[in-house]
């Protein structure tokens, strides 16, 4: 198995991370066909997510059909001892055999995304075929994107060639925001984008959506352009009440003029109440279309302070944010 992961991409072994936490969030103590298929959905990008849409399938669409199949609620509860049915592990094989029939040393999320149609059995391959794709038709798209994929690399390579240096790696940068404001009465709560229903809201210059201002944090962090008190200090009276929404797009507008692109975006809020959970999707959808991005590259998690600090006490909520962005390497 060891030897397999190496010769995953990058966007593979993080598909099979999330296939690991569909299976952990619904209490079963193993990563089926279904969980990996959901986990190439929730990538969000790379080459699955790419032939899927190619085969005129909406991944979201699929995502949900998916999800509606699968047995058991979600759970914030953990589970050890996760392992792979023999589905999984069948297709894991077909997958690393395509590859080196191929020619191909990495297997990316393509060839996994064929594994799981090859094996002709499991929900997953019940649901693909059910939206029409095939063993042959993945196997054509997976084909056809590579050919995409190679006449492209090769065009930056001879570009590289006639100025006489090697091709630059593309630029991939994290960064890390956080915020935190006090509960008030008296004020909408609004957070991650959207207006909760409850009683207090977040005091602060402008709407206080301490999600927002993580993101915008962690944007202008990976790109070294300062934090958000630079750009939208509380001093100045014209941020006053302003709606956070407008104030991440700008950041994010900053971000691309330097040539980035937001590649996801992970969030934590820290909260005693209420609860994430029931807006959690809302959220997601709110953050993407902000964003600009695939709602399959935004998570949002929730913690509890345990009952400790002013956070515990209810007197405050605070959002941890991650994000990555990413250079094409031939701008």
């Amino acid at each position: 198995m060891m030897e397999l992961w190496q010769r995953l991409s990058t966007y593979a072994r993080h598909s099979i991370l999330l296939a690991h936490r569909e299976a952990v969030v619904r209490r079963t103590s193993e990563i089926d066909t279904e969980h990996m298929l959901l986990g190439l959905l929730r990538v969000g990008q790379g080459e699955a997510y790419q032939v899927i849409k190619d085969l005129g399938v909406d991944p979201e669409h699929l995502r949900l059909v998916l999800g509606q199949q699968l047995s058991g609620p979600e759970s914030d509860e953990t589970l050890c001892d996760v392992s792979f049915t023999g589905d999984v592990l069948e297709a894991l094989g077909l997958s690393a055999a395509q590859a080196d029939a191929e020619g191909v040393a990495e297997i990316n999320t393509g060839y996994l995304l064929l594994g799981l149609v090859s094996i002709g059995q499991g929900l997953a391959h019940d649901v693909l075929a059910a939206q029409g794709v095939s063993e042959q038709s993945a196997q054509e798209a997976i084909r056809a994107t590579e050919r995409v994929q190679v006449a492209a690399r090769e065009g930056r390579e001879g570009k590289e060639r006639d100025v006489g240096h090697p091709p630059p790696a593309p630029q991939l940068r994290v960064g890390l925001g956080y915020d935190l404001h006090r509960l008030v009465g008296g004020r909408p709560l609004r957070l991650g984008g959207i207006t909760l229903d409850y009683p207090k809201g977040l005091a602060g210059h402008s709407d206080a959506d301490v999600v927002l201002h993580a993101i915008a944090d962690a944007l202008l962090g990976a790109c070294a352009l300062g934090d958000i008190g630079q750009h939208f200090p509380d001093t100045d009276p014209a941020y006053v009440g302003a709606d956070s929404r407008k104030l991440l797009s700008t950041v994010v507008a900053m971000v691309k003029k330097q040539g980035f692109a937001v590649v996801n975006v992970d969030v934590t809020v820290i909260a005693e109440e209420p609860k994430i959970g029931p807006n959690r999707d809302a959220m997601r959808q709110a953050l993407a279309q902000i964003l600009g991005m695939s709602v399959e590259a935004v998570s949002v998690k929730a913690k509890t302070n345990e009952g400790m600090g002013g956070i515990g006490r209810g007197e405050a909520i605070a959002a941890l944010a991650v994000a990555l962005v990413e250079r094409p390497s031939d701008e």
